[in-house]
């Protein structure tokens, strides 16, 4: 046996071979550590039957590399072997996976990078909300704040999947608890800013809010009659200097973050028109919201040439042959539109149908505001029906896109009122189609009216006149 007396064990002296050093198992064979068999110990007919003579475990403490493991010793003997000589020592150490401690951070982690690469190119593709959700998994396990945020968005991206429907897919518990976790961090924020307000909370704030987006909070306060708190002149200036403030690579994606600041604007302008249905004969209030709603036409032309026309001479926007409605019974055998717009990302697309819809709904308030004042203006008609048929033109390209195709069912119901009959049709097939298979309700011209109404302020004037 191997004395174990490195870097010259007795056995190697012995046999007058030179000695390897400690191997890097624990096999010791013919008593020695030599790269080559002491042949004078083994018979000529050496057969490699062998016994296993002793087998004893060894604690800790007796064995100087067990690692703080049991190590079991096996001596191996050959039955002809003269003088009871063991050819063989085998040290076995039980392999045991290493006592991880896996948190919870650690298991949100993997479900984030797991659906990343499951959804990756797909029509539900996670990175529409954002590219930079690849970069959380480093952030999770030092905020409460950003773990209850992403589990949020994980569990409204899987019930999506499952529901198809939008509205079905907010989990309203975890919301309160993401609401909850991100106040305390912010509360902790006000006593110590530095240890506090950090990245993480930041990021937190970040991904609740691209899911609070998805659900369309302007909308909701389009429909509950109040303006939107973003709105508030201090809201808006803090908006402006956080955009400001980043320095984005493509001016079109500074652009477009304004634009979404500048359309708060949306239900204070329906609220405005709620205020001049209760007093009609309010000359002032109609002049109000004639001169706001031309200010926000205004800038979304602006906005038409520093995006749309720079996105087309880029290429990220492009017009391309219509491959997609062409068999459509909508259509009934008539192509209406042979081309349509394709678009390089997500949020290009959604930021395209979107500053249609707002260009359709600001000008039918202006007419309006012209019927209050008794003044008529073709232009604002033909610029309705204009950016009505841009959304007809991007919906061939979004319908395809999960959850985009939800989304912009807003878009479709206020182009319904700038079409033929034809297009009216292809309106209602298309929001058929796109309708969540687990729906009740069936979509009629009726229904897409009083949405379009609802969405422009409009409702409360026409059921008076009615």
């Amino acid at each position: 046996m191997c004395d174990e007396t490195w870097p010259t064990c007795s056995a190697c002296k012995r046999a007058e071979r030179k000695c390897s050093g400690p191997p890097s198992y624990k096999f010791v064979i013919n008593g020695c550590h030599s790269t080559s068999a002491n042949k004078k110990e083994f018979p000529a007919s050496f057969d490699a039957n062998a016994t296993i003579q002793d087998t004893r475990t060894v604690e800790p403490a007796e064995s100087s590399f067990s690692s703080g493991r049991l190590t079991t010793i096996v001596k191996v003997q050959k039955k002809e072997a003269s003088g009871g000589d063991s050819f063989h020592s085998v040290r076995l150490t039980p392999s045991n996976p290493r006592n991880e401690h896996v948190t919870k951070a650690d298991l949100l982690s993997a479900k984030l990078l797991y659906y990343l690469e499951v959804s990756a190119g797909s029509e539900c593709d996670l990175q529409m909300w954002g590219h930079s959700l690849k970069l959380l998994p480093r952030f999770l396990d030092g905020s409460a704040a950003l773990r209850h945020a992403v589990d949020l968005l994980l569990t409204c991206w899987s019930n999506l999947q499952q529901k198809g429907s939008i509205t079905d897919s907010l989990d309203l518990t975890l919301y309160n608890q993401a609401l909850r976790s991100l106040q305390e961090a912010l509360q902790g924020a006000l006593v110590d800013p530095v240890s506090c307000l950090t990245s993480s909370t930041l990021a937190a704030q970040t991904v609740l809010q691209k899911v609070e987006i998805a659900f369309d909070h302007l909308k909701h306060d389009v429909l509950e009659g109040r303006e939107s708190i973003f709105s508030e002149p201090s809201w808006t200036k803090a908006l402006r200097n956080a955009v400001s403030a980043i320095g984005f690579q493509n001016p079109i994606t500074g652009l477009i973050y304004n634009f979404w600041i500048e359309m708060t604007v949306w239900p204070t302008l329906v609220h405005l028109l709620a205020r001049l249905h209760q007093s009609p004969s309010h000359s002032m209030l109609a002049m109000e919201l004639a001169l706001r709603s031309n200010s926000a036409l205004e800038y979304l032309r602006q906005l038409d040439v520093e995006v749309f026309l720079k996105a087309m001479g880029t290429g990220e926007i492009r017009k391309t042959e219509n491959r997609y409605r062409t068999n459509d019974k909508a259509w009934t055998g008539v192509d209406v539109f042979p081309t349509c717009y394709s678009f390089i990302n997500y949020e290009l697309a959604n930021w395209f149908a979107t500053h249609a819809f707002f260009t359709v709904a600001f000008s039918r308030m202006l007419q309006a505001a012209y019927s209050f004042l008794g003044h008529v203006d073709e232009v604002v008609e033909i610029t309705a029906k204009a950016y009505s048929c841009r959304i007809w033109l991007a919906f061939p390209w979004m319908e395809r896109r999960k959850p985009l195709e939800l989304g912009v069912v807003p878009q479709l119901c206020l182009s319904f009122e700038g079409g033929n009959s034809i297009e009216r049709r292809m309106v209602l097939s298309s929001l058929e189609e796109i309708k969540p298979s687990t729906a009740a309700f069936q979509w009629t011209e009726a229904a897409i009216v009083t949405q379009v109404l609802a969405l422009t302020g409009r409702l409360q004037l026409i059921e008076g006149r009615s």
